[in-house]
């Protein structure tokens, strides 16, 4: 009998010592698991504050912009140009160990690309998220070669207009800045250079010479400007009106803010022809060239507006 007790006791402490471990052995996965499980959270969360940080960049629109343009300015200097950015402070980010932006150089996607790093750590964990994008409006690369209401939207068309009536703002004092005020002028052929002159009295005043292919801005308010030989120039024509006697072409930006007069005479524009008053498109040949356009990219309204193409964890080197 006391055999069988003993047995029974050993059978007891073994069946218990089972289920102790099975217990046990149930605990210690869930723990793990649950280890595991906030581990997880913690890594999305950490995502999660870095993917924000480009959104909050993104409505940062001074921030953006001024390291846009100062990326812009500096593009083809170094290649490992790198700027951090300043953002506006958030409650999410006083959750963070750690946390920086900065904006690069990147042509992965685009020619005037950027990439935008944004590195947290949360909870000793570290994330970092890309953004990639292009610093160049859209409407720039426009391959009609035409800014006009059908191929910029309402909301730009006021800013541009405002735009291109401070272009001597824009201008570099290096190149030749002529405003033309109310009068009468002409611009003629002399050998191989251009000349541009004022009537006065029936007399004609030399304005100044320039080559085709000179850089000159031509600012007309409340004047005629009249083309009397087949003239070529390089730079930008910021016209109200302008009466052709002869073909003349521009290689850059023309802006026109009224009428283009001519029987059978044409602009030929190699560039970027804007025409945001509705005026009439006749006898104006476009043909967007990107060269031309890049030459006076600095002076152009709106011509900086960072836009994101792709947010990856991935680094595309």
């Amino acid at each position: 009998m006391k055999k069988f007790k003993g047995f029974t006791y050993i059978n007891t402490i073994i069946i218990i010592s089972i289920i102790i471990f099975i217990v046990f052995s149930i605990v210690d996965n869930t723990s793990s698991k649950t280890f595991i499980y906030e581990n997880e959270i913690d890594y999305i969360q950490a995502k999660y504050f870095s993917e924000s940080l480009i959104n909050i960049l993104m409505e940062d629109e001074k921030a953006l912009n001024d390291a846009s343009i100062y990326l812009f300015e500096n593009y083809g200097k170094r290649d490992d140009l790198e700027k951090n950015i300043e953002i506006k402070s958030f409650d999410i980010l006083k959750d963070l160990d750690f946390y920086n932006i900065s904006i690069s150089k990147s042509n992965k996607f685009d020619k005037y690309g950027f990439k935008i790093r944004s590195s947290v750590s949360y909870k000793s964990i570290e994330e970092d998220v890309f953004a990639y994008g292009t610093l160049i409006n859209d409407i720039y690369k426009e391959k009609s070669g035409i800014l006009n209401n059908y191929t910029v939207k309402t909301e730009e068309i006021e800013k541009l207009r405002a735009g291109y009536n401070n272009l001597e703002e824009l201008w570099n004092m290096n190149n030749i800045f002529i405003d033309l005020e109310s009068g009468e002028y002409h611009i003629k052929k002399n050998g191989n250079r251009n000349e541009l002159y004022r009537v006065d009295n029936n007399e004609n005043n030399l304005i100044c010479r320039f080559r085709d292919q000179e850089a000159i801005l031509i600012n007309q308010n409340n004047s005629d400007l009249i083309i009397d030989d087949d003239v070529e120039m390089t730079g930008i024509l910021n016209i109200n009106e302008l009466v052709l006697l002869s073909d003349f072409t521009v290689n850059g930006i023309v802006n026109l803010k009224g009428d283009i007069i001519s029987d059978k005479n044409n602009l030929k524009v190699n560039g970027l022809f804007v025409n945001l008053f509705n005026s009439s498109e006749n006898n104006i040949i476009v043909e967007y060239n990107d060269y031309y356009i890049s030459l006076f990219q600095r002076n152009l309204p709106l011509y900086i507006k960072p836009k994101i193409f792709n947010i990856s964890t991935r680094d595309y080197k």
